[in-house]
């Protein structure tokens, strides 16, 4: 069995970050080359989604573990998967810290092809594995820090921040120009 795990470490308040992560609902929006989620069965453990990739490929995945604001495992349990893999699984782990959270999306599988397998995994699933969870990585992050900041964002925000003097405009002036911002 193959392995490969990727870490981030993130700067935000533990609700936000597990909502995030958790929410399959936005995995078109975060995961890339996802098109196309469709729940098959609900659940915590035992959720079956099939997931729909820009190639027209399709697979289903299962929750197979589900720990409550630590980490969930997805395992890949039919379809065409875009990866030569006899079984893939993968969690994401949140764990907490003084200073930030750390974000974990480990890779756990099989390559096909018994003795060629090693030489698959080396130059084309694990690369791949690679390019996918930087991207997803940094999504994630993204959405996180977007989340955060309207986790803060509030109408006494907004009215300390405002500019108190009047600004006139043309009604041809562009908002870059009034500088109103």
């Amino acid at each position: 069995m193959a392995r490969y795990a990727m870490k981030r470490k993130i700067k935000a308040h533990p609700p936000v970050v597990w909502k995030v992560i958790s929410d399959h609902e936005s995995y078109t929006e975060i995961a890339p080359d996802i098109i196309k989620l469709e729940r098959l069965k609900d659940g915590k453990p035992g959720m079956v989604q099939r997931v729909h990739h820009k190639s027209g490929k399709s697979w289903d995945e299962e929750c197979i573990d589900w720990q409550e604001n630590k980490s969930f495992t997805m395992q890949i349990i039919g379809g065409d998967y875009p990866l030569p893999v006899k079984r893939m699984r993968r969690t994401c782990i949140m764990e907490e810290h003084p200073q930030n959270i750390e974000i974990t999306l480990r890779y756990e599988y099989t390559p096909k092809y018994s003795l060629f397998g090693g030489w698959l995994n080396k130059f084309h699933i694990l690369p791949i594995l690679k390019m996918y969870s930087h991207r997803l990585m940094d999504n994630l992050a993204a959405k996180i820090y977007d989340t955060e900041w309207g986790y803060h964002f509030t109408a006494s925000t907004i009215i300390n921040r405002k500019n108190t003097g009047t600004v006139t405009v043309k009604p041809d002036m562009k908002t870059a120009d009034a500088n109103i911002f």
